[in-house]
């Protein structure tokens, strides 16, 4: 340990050692620690934010399994949730439904309708048309040779573009 008072301080307060070399004065110390603290404040707030969107996602999510046992949907809805702590304006999701069985997709479909719902911009490349129609305000319809965009649901499902309607017509389309 150093002999602190071997130094003169500036503005009259006491030394304080973190490490051997360094020395910072009582006013310097409390203003780091106050950072600290702060910065503990806002991880423990994150970390509540996390576990409550996660709960959210999927009441059934188990944060005890190690990371190889925890299912390809699991660990889908953890990077969902990871992304939406970022509090995004848009969430971009490629076939997001792939991996779910018929339960974990229907709470994860109402989930994010819940998001949209609160004004979150969900960009969505889906195979499961229904749930794309019913969520959706603009459509962009892609096949190898049309780009095609709609303003709505029922634009989509009134147009007479017969590529169009023979994709639907694979699908049943309700309400």
């Amino acid at each position: 340990c150093i002999d602190v008072s071997v130094f003169p301080s500036i503005d009259k307060g006491i030394f304080i050692q973190v490490s051997a070399g360094l020395l910072f004065t009582e006013r310097k110390a409390k203003i780091s620690i106050s950072k600290a603290t702060i910065k503990m404040t806002e991880k423990k707030a994150l970390t509540e934010k996390a576990l409550n969107l996660l709960e959210e996602i999927d009441p059934e999510l188990n944060l005890d399994d190690l990371p190889a046992y925890i299912s390809t949907d699991h660990r889908f809805k953890i990077a969902v949730a990871r992304v939406l702590l970022l509090e995004p304006d848009v969430l971009a999701l490629d076939k997001p439904f792939t991996h779910f069985d018929h339960a974990s997709k229907r709470q994860f479909q109402q989930f994010l309708a819940d998001k949209v719902n609160n004004g979150l911009s969900l960009l969505l490349l889906s195979d499961d048309v229904q749930y794309a129609l019913n969520i959706s305000d603009r459509i962009i319809f892609i096949d190898r040779e049309n780009l095609l965009h709609f303003d709505s649901k029922q634009a989509i499902l009134n147009c007479d573009i017969a590529v169009v309607n023979t994709y639907l017509g694979l699908q049943e389309i309700t309400g």
